[in-house]
This record gives structure tokens, C-alpha cells and sequence, in this order.
């Protein structure tokens, strides 16, 4: 189960990895002005993320 579980929390940081980019690519690209609020939910989300990877790959 343990391993299972943080197989599928490394995938959701992939496809958050994936979001991030996608985000700062449609600011240089001009379709959003403001992404702080974004990159800041993206930050948190990955810190929670990290945190759940850690206690469940021991």
C-alpha cells in the first residue's frame, strides 16, 4: 500500500511540475498578466506534496 500511495503522490508532483510550466509559458506568451497567486498555490501544493512523499516512501 505504502508504495503504491507514493507512486501516485510522485505523479501528482509530475503533473504539478507539468501546470507550472504550462502557466509560466502562457505568461511569457502573453495570456495572463498576474501569476503570483498561482505560483504561490503551486508552491503550497508542492510542499504538502513533498511532505505526504516523505512520510509514505519510508
Amino acid at each position: 500500500m505504502k508504495k503504491e500511495y507514493s507512486y501516485f503522490i510522485n505523479i501528482a508532483m509530475g503533473f504539478l511540475v507539468e501546470q507550472d510550466t504550462q502557466l509560466k509559458i502562457g505568461e511569457m506568451l502573453g495570456y495572463t498578466k498576474d501569476i503570483t497567486e498561482l505560483s504561490e498555490l503551486i508552491i503550497r501544493v508542492g510542499s504538502t506534496l513533498t511532505g505526504l512523499y516523505k512520510k509514505w516512501s519510508r
